[in-house]
């Protein structure tokens, strides 16, 4: 979650709608109950029927030690090794995958690296790229060094992996609202910018298929769209897209 400290005014426009003439207690009011919604409500429904689901449902595993290594595969995957992404690197890692990585920290997902390392696995290999995906900019220039580096040669499998909640209403340096923009636009991006170079890495491999992953978690349960409330119409988020792939591509 994005949480910021900003003074009662800066508070007060973060939190309005375009066109909101709210009062300042209002204002207050809808906090306490956005509060009340995401760490009660929401928590408790999300988390109670994951929790009976545990008691009485094994989840599969995976038996990793059974399965091929990927020693010559890559592996691109935004967000860093923290939460989800911890345990996914370090599946990638135990198959020996080449890893690229998009963070927003290098040190602090070096950390996570670290922890992964400890638990004894010496296979799979990494590489750091700068990736903010509030910014389709950034989304564009990391798609540019993955396929301009050594590693990035070949894509066998792009896991779109990083993602946020955020409670306010804040919109991104591209005029786009930050949560929809973070969690599909950017990476609907970033899918099209590489997808020319897995097309090209499935026709090595004599036609064995690459991968495209999209990870989520239970926190999806609780999200809505206000279909009132949209910024930018389906044709402008066209426009943008098809604009930044022809700028990548230079077409």
């Amino acid at each position: 979650m994005n949480i910021s400290n900003v003074d009662t005014e800066d508070e007060e426009q973060t939190l309005k709608m375009p066109g909101s003439t709210d009062s300042p207690l209002r204002i207050l009011f809808q906090k306490i109950m956005q509060y009340f919604w995401y760490y009660v409500i929401s928590g408790t429904s999300i988390a109670l029927p994951s929790m009976i689901k545990c008691l009485y449902v094994k989840a599969p595993v995976i038996a990793i030690e059974k399965l091929e290594k990927r020693s010559d595969q890559v592996a691109v995957m935004t967000g860093g090794p923290r939460g989800i992404g911890f345990d996914i690197v370090k599946k990638l890692f135990q198959l020996d995958y080449t890893v690229i990585l998009g963070v927003r920290t290098i040190a602090v997902s070096q950390e996570g690296i670290d922890k992964i390392r400890a638990f004894g696995i010496p296979s799979g290999r990494v590489k750091f790229l700068n990736l903010d995906l509030i910014s389709l900019n950034s989304v564009q220039k990391f798609a540019k060094e993955v396929l301009a580096s050594e590693e990035g040669s070949r894509i066998d499998l792009l896991l779109n992996n990083a993602g946020f909640v955020n409670r306010n209403y804040e919109m991104t340096p591209d005029n786009i609202e930050s949560t929809f923009q973070v969690n599909y636009l950017s990476h609907f991006l970033l899918t099209n910018l590489l997808l020319p170079r897995i097309k090209e890495t499935v026709a090595k491999k004599g036609g064995d298929p690459c991968h495209i992953v999209n990870t989520s978690s239970h926190a999806q349960r609780a999200g809505k769209i206000n279909f009132n409330e949209l910024e930018i119409s389906y044709e402008s988020l066209l426009k943008t897209v098809s604009s930044c792939s022809r700028k990548n591509t230079g077409n």
